[in-house]
């Protein structure tokens, strides 16, 4: 993980350098952005395969469910170019998972997503209104997951790092505002599960990873930026 991580940063910082030509762009701007994206999605007796740590969704035929999610994401960044910025970026995640499962009972489960971040922006035309970009990122995430079953509470928590690239496009509205759209990209996901189950004493571990490509309606997130 420590390898990928000084690659990203190492390619981020490449790229930003061939940019900077005098010849070949306008003067380095200096331009603060703040904005958020934010997706919302209800599904209906859908079950995500590894809730909250996967995009992937299947067909229930056995359970009803009604899973809700909000992913919100603000940020901030700093133009170092005409084309690139730089900057950090925050994550809150909430999933309720309402369902009936195989006895008949109606369960619930609730999880949450909390994360903070590094990312980097390529934009192809600065001068252009409309606007498709890049967006490597690196992310620090933890899960807390649980649901209240007749034998006790299951629960599960992970911390876990979270990698890859997204596209998206903006559309200037003003002077100073964008709106966005993240339409997801390539990911990959490396952690620990830690799961407190009630009939077993003691604490189960089991790391993960996972390598997506997530790019489809119901993963695009959108938002607005201003700058400063």
């Amino acid at each position: 993980m420590k390898n990928l991580v000084v690659l990203l940063l190492l390619l981020l910082g490449t790229f930003a350098q061939a940019q900077e030509s005098p010849k070949s762009e306008a003067p380095m701007t200096k331009s603060l952005t703040i904005g958020g994206t934010i997706n919302y999605s209800k599904l209906k007796n859908i079950q995500p395969l590894n809730t909250a740590l996967s995009e992937y969704y299947a067909i229930d035929l056995n359970n009803k469910s009604d899973v809700t999610s909000i992913d919100f994401n603000p940020y901030f960044g700093r133009s170092i170019s005409s084309h690139w910025m730089m900057g950090v970026r925050l994550k809150y995640q909430s999933i309720k998972d309402d369902y009936v499962d195989y006895n008949e009972e109606n369960q619930t489960d609730k999880s949450s997503v909390k994360g903070i971040g590094l990312f980097g922006r390529y934009v192809f035309n600065p001068e252009s209104k409309f606007n498709l970009f890049l967006q490597p990122k690196f992310m620090i995430n933890k899960l807390k997951s649980e649901t209240n079953l007749s034998i006790g509470k299951y629960s599960y928590y992970s911390n876990f790092y979270e990698t890859g690239c997204d596209l998206g496009f903006s559309y200037q509205v003003g002077k100073r505002a964008r709106l966005t759209a993240n339409l997801g990209g390539l990911t990959m996901l490396k952690g620990t599960v830690h799961a407190n189950i009630p009939v077993i004493e003691e604490e189960q571990t089991q790391p993960f990873s996972t390598f997506t490509t997530n790019m489809n309606l119901a993963n695009t997130a959108f938002g607005i930026e201003i700058n400063f």
